[in-house]
Parts: structure tokens; C-alpha cells; sequence
């Protein structure tokens, strides 16, 4: 969905922050941040890391770059979602948690 606040990168290095607008010109909501591609090429990649720690569930952070490119910050073994849930390997499923905002 569409941000209130962007950081964005600057040539040279560092990084500024932006305040914008939910809705563009004329009142019309502003476009998704994510595509759908882009979930899509988000969710193979957690597959993957998942697979190289044994299909142990994940806690992923990953990061976008401004030429589309999609990187892996850092994964751990979900150690908080008590108790885990009791589902299947498949199809794959992702948990949101949204008690702490960063």
C-alpha cells in the first residue's frame, strides 16, 4: 500500500527522508509499493532460505534496491510465535506478526 514516509537513498551515499502523500493528483490513491511480481519473487526467495536451514521456519528480512533487485538482510529460526502452529509444509505459508513496529 501506499506510504506516509520514504526514505530513500542519495548519490554518494546516505539517505534522506521524504514525507508524501497516500494520494496522488486528482485524489487517486497512489499505486501499491510492492507488485505482485515482486511478492511473488519475495516468497521464492524465503523458500529457499527456509530449505537451507532445514525447513525450519524463518524470521526474514530482506531489502529492495532501487534497480528492482531483492536481498536477504538476515534470517533466524522463528523463536516467538508461541505456540507454533501445527501446519502443513504445503502449500507454504507466511506468518505476519504485528506486535512490534520497527
Amino acid at each position: 500500500g501506499a506510504k506516509a514516509k520514504v526514505i530513500r537513498p542519495v548519490e554518494g551515499g546516505g539517505v534522506k527522508e521524504e514525507t508524501t502523500s497516500t494520494y496522488g493528483e486528482a485524489g487517486v490513491p497512489s499505486p501499491a509499493v510492492l507488485t505482485d511480481d515482486d511478492v511473488e519473487r519475495i516468497i521464492q526467495l524465503c523458500q529457499k532460505v527456509e530449505e537451507l536451514f532445514d525447513g525450519k521456519p524463518q524470521d526474514i528480512e530482506w531489502a529492495q534496491s532501487l534497480d528492482g533487485k531483492i536481498f536477504v538482510v538476515q534470517s533466524r529460526p522463528i523463536t516467538t510465535l508461541f505456540p507454533l502452529p501445527n501446519v502443513p509444509a504445503e502449500p507454504f505459508q507466511v506468518f505476519f506478526s504485528f506486535n512490534a513496529v520497527q
